[in-house]
């Protein structure tokens, strides 16, 4: 897994970034493997926010869960 970058410029001087800014790609190397970091489409985005919902309601459904079943044990 890729570590979350905090877009700003000393991680792009630091890391030996290259950006593309025709095509909007940034590209460096991890791990000796090169790495390539593209935009996500439009449908793209909207099925990564229904899966974020889903796994927030879920979260909150177990919070509920637990809260309950702690009340019902004291």
């Amino acid at each position: 897994a890729l570590p979350i970058f905090i877009l700003g410029c000393p991680w792009r001087f630091d890391r030996g970034v290259s950006w593309d800014g025709v095509t909007n790609r940034y590209s460096f190397s991890h791990c000796n493997k090169k790495v390539i970091l593209v935009p996500l489409t439009p449908q793209q985005v909207q099925e990564d926010q229904a899966r974020l919902q889903r796994e927030f309601e879920l979260g909150n459904e177990r919070k509920k869960e637990q809260k309950s079943s702690d009340l019902n044990t004291t």
